[in-house]
């Protein structure tokens, strides 16, 4: 019997420009299990979604491609998500199958000792969701009538080109933001369902889990290391994409502690630079935490000003807008 899969991606070759080589057949590999997991749980998610953003037809696949990256893209009619093989693999290989020793004063032993399942695969189910729900954004984006027939979003730091565009900077961090919403979702949901005797402290070390999992997303990218930018290349500097998702992320959570009566976080960045830390001690760190440290608070009232100027524009296209009005 076909697979849905197969299906799937047998349909999006034919009508669109995409080859049969671009696709992965992950069946009889290692991963076969994952990708399958993978493959069921973010297509129902797409299902879900398009009744509310109306972005269908729409396809999920794996592309034949062994570098950290996902697409998104429009192509006659046709709306897809592309999840670079290398990227799952890569995700499973250093995150899902390693077990992370975090230094106590970062995260309690005793609190990781409460997750229902093991920090590392909480990691790793935070990395896929960041991935999908932010090339979701795009999705969205590319649902309203302004963009382009053909449009393909490149989701990483590994495809710069040279002509710098404000409108892509904003689509980047919009995209970024709609999943930063999902994930502090997920994160509370998580934390109601998991831990008695729910605490303010809890919901903030859930947070940092949260935004240790985007950072060591963001960061698994090649050159991450760039140096400081505003206004270049086709996304935003990996620093300001930490800074917008995370504060994206610390906001959402503090307007739910405020409603339920606890202390909300009252330093941001101070969350923020402790989930760089724990996120550099992870296996595929690419990065020194001190040297994003330094950036961000070298250049914290410039890259806070940008991210408003990008951020408030009344675009129709933004994904995060057309979330809201949902809502």
């Amino acid at each position: 019997m076909e697979s849905v899969y197969k299906k799937n991606t047998d349909r999006l070759v034919f009508n669109t420009a995409l080859s049969a080589n671009e696709v992965f057949d992950y069946y009889a590999t290692p991963y076969e299990d994952e990708f399958n997991e993978i493959f069921e749980f973010y297509f129902e998610t797409l299902r879900i979604e398009n009744e509310h953003f109306n972005f269908s037809p729409y396809f999920l696949f794996f592309r034949n491609n062994v570098s950290i990256n996902a697409i998104a893209g429009k192509d006659n009619g046709y709306y897809f998500i592309g999840l670079n093989s290398g990227l799952i693999i890569n995700l499973i290989v250093h995150i899902k199958n390693m077990q992370f020793n975090i230094k106590k004063n970062s995260i309690p032993q005793n609190f990781i000792n409460q997750l229902n399942t093991g920090l590392n695969n909480l990691l790793y189910q935070y990395a896929l969701h960041f991935t999908l729900y932010h090339e979701l954004g795009h999705l969205i984006q590319f649902s309203c009538d302004a963009l382009d027939e053909c449009d393909i979003s490149n989701n990483n730091q590994e495809v710069m080109d040279s002509a710098f565009s404000l409108n892509k900077h904003y689509l980047e961090l919009d995209a970024d933001t709609y999943s930063s919403l999902y994930l502090a979702n997920h994160t509370l949901d998580y934390a109601q369902r998991t831990f008695e005797n729910i605490s303010s402290q809890k919901y903030i070390l859930m947070t940092k889990i949260c935004l240790t999992s985007i950072i060591l997303y963001i960061q698994s990218f090649f050159n991450i290391n760039q140096p400081f930018y505003l206004r270049s290349n086709s996304h935003p500097h990996p620093v300001i994409r930490i800074i917008n998702a995370s504060l994206a992320v610390i906001n959402y959570i503090n307007d739910f502690l405020v409603s339920k009566g606890f202390a909300p976080i009252v330093d941001a960045f101070e969350i923020i630079f402790d989930s760089i830390k724990i996120s550099s001690q992870m296996p595929i760190n690419r990065f020194n935490p001190n040297t994003y440290q330094q950036i961000a608070n070298g250049n914290r009232i410039e890259i806070l000003k940008y991210i408003e100027e990008i951020t408030t524009e009344d675009n129709k296209c933004s994904a995060v807008n057309r979330r809201n009005s949902t809502l």
